[in-house]
């Protein structure tokens, strides 16, 4: 196999404790240099909806040339960082299989990087960071320099102003965007309001205590729990020892402080905190500017797309849609859902499963990636629960009928991706993927099959049982090498 130079970002918080446990895809990019490879083995970064604070889709592309580090030469080198050119020739996700400027196939020099290391720079990055070159400096990796040791100043000039010229230097902005890739809008410590897990039609305040790049660690503190703190394994919101609530900082479960009472969504919070959020709720409603603490997060660190007014004028309390019930404890099909309220903040809502045995209310944002027209579960093959107490086979003329209602007109929301994006989703492709019951864990994982914009993903090394539905939005699938950027585990294949 190729060279495998491994990275690891210096994690923001305790995730990668047991980082020498994680999952690397040592096989599978070992299986991807054969010449049967095929780009669509692993999905590519730009299928994939937002995943990390900047976007680097330009820079993961064959062909691209960047400096990077030499190990070799740290060896015999006293603290000097020195580079060479390289091309990406394969790409896995953030992980890319590069060639040496200047060597051949036959050379078997080449090897996988993430494109995200710290080892790979932009071209010119040696004279920006070292004019004089006393610290950082180019280097030929040393077969090279031995191969040409007679010629190797026309060598290199040659060589690498050919590259160059043809080639798709990485610019100085992808230092610059690297250097953003952890710096979240939210910060640890700060205070917000989280949808209580088994009680969904309550808000609760919550704490940040970690941070990994987009995703974020929330969890109920001693603090602000309201009533007597003991444990309660059943809990996973609450911060015990080991507690771990991972969740992408644009998810549904969060909101800012003062949400619940603005929109009259019920609170389960001190006294202390109410009379808080009653007087930011005030302020709000007067267009006066509200009443936040220093660690309270606010309504624009909580990014959502504008909604046409209009489009919004036309979603009622009754209208009907299926829900991807991101409170499930299994996410293998559709439910039958409606509008039970629309929230004073815009383009909020409040969604409930149609069925007298299930109390669950979610607030959600009308582009949220769990909501789905009438009739989405049967245009492209999936299950839609029946609701309780309904005799017939379901359908949903039939239902609507019954019920004098009307379909929520979710398509004015979301739009359906482009054939050219769905095209890139093929079965087998690899990815990881945070397993949706236990949003800790992200494992790797492959495609099963597509079902419109949904795709059905099967975490390798276990059973079918285990496979889950996923938006092509959602933020809980990234490409390989994500975990690796961020010091975060990834889960190892189970084995069978």
């Amino acid at each position: 196999m190729s060279k495998f130079l491994k990275i690891i970002h210096t994690p923001t918080a305790n995730v990668a404790e047991n980082y020498a446990n994680t999952y690397i895809w040592e096989f599978e990019l070992k299986d991807a240099e054969s010449s049967k490879f095929s780009v669509y083995d692993f999905l590519p970064v730009s299928a994939f909806s937002t995943n990390l604070l900047k976007n680097f889709s330009d820079v993961v592309q064959e062909g691209v040339i960047f400096e990077i580090s030499i190990p070799e030469y740290k060896k015999i080198t006293d603290g000097i960082d020195v580079r060479w050119f390289a091309k990406i020739i394969k790409v896995c996700g953030y992980r890319a299989l590069a060639r040496y400027i200047g060597a051949s196939e036959n050379d078997k020099s080449d090897f996988w990087v993430n494109v995200l290391s710290n080892a790979v720079h932009h071209c010119g990055s040696v004279e920006s960071d070292d004019p004089d070159q006393d610290k950082v400096t180019y280097g030929l990796p040393f077969f090279l320099a031995e191969r040409h040791e007679k010629d190797l100043e026309n060598f290199i000039k040659t060589t690498v102003d050919s590259e160059l010229t043809a080639g798709i230097a990485l610019s100085k902005a992808y230092e610059k965007c690297k250097n953003d890739l952890f710096k979240s809008p939210f910060k640890v410590g700060q205070r917000l309001e989280l949808v209580d897990y088994s009680q969904s039609d309550k808000l609760r305040p919550a704490r940040i205590k970690s941070i990994c790049g987009r995703r974020l660690n929330v969890l109920v503190t001693r603090d602000d729990y309201d009533g007597e703190w003991k444990e309660q394994p059943e809990d996973r919101q609450l911060d015990n020892e080991d507690a771990e609530y991972w969740i992408d900082q644009d998810s549904f479960f969060i909101f800012p402080v003062g949400f619940a009472t603005f929109n009259g969504y019920e609170l389960n919070a001190k006294r202390e905190y109410k009379k808080h959020t009653e007087n930011i709720a005030k302020a709000l409603r007067e267009g006066k500017t509200p009443p936040y603490h220093e660690k309270d997060a606010k309504p624009e660190q909580f990014f959502k797309p504008p909604i046409d007014q209009a489009n919004l004028a036309k979603v009622k309390v009754g209208q009907k849609l299926e829900l991807l019930d991101p409170l499930a404890v299994s996410f293998n099909s559709f439910r039958v859902a409606s509008v039970s309220k629309i929230l004073k903040t815009p383009g909020y809502i409040v969604v409930s499963i149609d069925d007298p045995e299930d109390e669950d209310l979610v607030p959600v944002h009308v582009t949220d990636p769990y909501l789905f027209p009438v009739g989405y579960g049967e245009k492209y093959g999936i299950k839609v629960e029946e609701p309780k107490g309904w005799e017939n086979r379901f359908n949903w003329g039939d239902y609507l009928k019954k019920h004098k209602a009307e379909a929520m007109p979710i398509d004015l929301f979301k739009k359906e991706p482009t054939p050219e994006r769905l095209a890139m989703f093929k079965p087998g492709s690899k990815l990881e993927a945070a397993d949706m019951c236990e949003n800790q864990l992200v494992c790797p994982a492959s495609i099963k099959e597509m079902k419109g914009r949904i795709i059905n993903v099967h975490f390798d090394g276990w059973g079918p049982n285990f496979d889950e539905l996923y938006d092509i939005d959602s933020h809980d699938i990234f490409p390989v090498g994500w975990c690796e950027i961020h010091g975060y585990v990834l889960q190892r294949p189970e084995e069978t």
